[in-house]
């Protein structure tokens, strides 16, 4: 198995486990040239920072109405108390668990690694200019965006 084959293997299986075990759904990987919208102006984001043994981020975009879903979901809201705290909080808590998982799959099993605090915003997220890996995916009716960002892990996609 190649680095790209490697890093998109352990980001599909943390993505799949984390999102199955949260929200009891299973996911999708949709092709780059499936019609799937999930950047424009209703777009939320968390970006967590890959600290050690990579610097890098992982990257996740949802669209407004499903971090309402997955705050519901995850947080165990109703309906009218979602506030714009919750969803953040638990698109946060999702991008926690995805990364510690990639991570544990993708680092050897005796090496540690280190992760950053996750950061949320609105909109599409700027930086996306150093991509190694991406994957919109489809859960349920909803869309996801994921992507593994840094100039470590073009790195070691060009090593392989």
């Amino acid at each position: 198995m190649n680095e790209l084959d490697k890093i998109q293997s352990s980001l599909a299986s943390a993505v799949s486990t984390t999102m199955e075990n949260m929200t009891f759904e299973e996911i999708e990987i949709m092709d780059e040239a499936d019609d799937i919208q999930i950047v424009d102006s209703d777009t939320i984001w968390s970006m967590l920072p890959f600290q050690k043994p990579h610097s890098g981020e992982l990257v996740i975009q949802i669209s407004r109405s499903y971090g309402k879903v997955l705050a519901e979901e995850v947080v165990g809201l109703v309906d009218d108390d979602v506030s714009e705290n919750a969803i953040n909080d638990a698109l946060a808590e999702i991008a926690n668990t995805i990364a510690g998982r990639f991570m544990g799959a993708l680092v050897p099993e005796n090496q540690e690694f280190e992760l950053g605090l996750p950061e949320t915003g609105n909109g599409s997220f700027a930086d996306q200019s150093e991509v190694a890996a991406a994957m919109p995916l489809r859960i349920g009716c909803h869309a996801m965006y994921v992507s593994i960002v840094g100039k470590d892990f073009i790195d070691l996609l060009e090593k392989a």
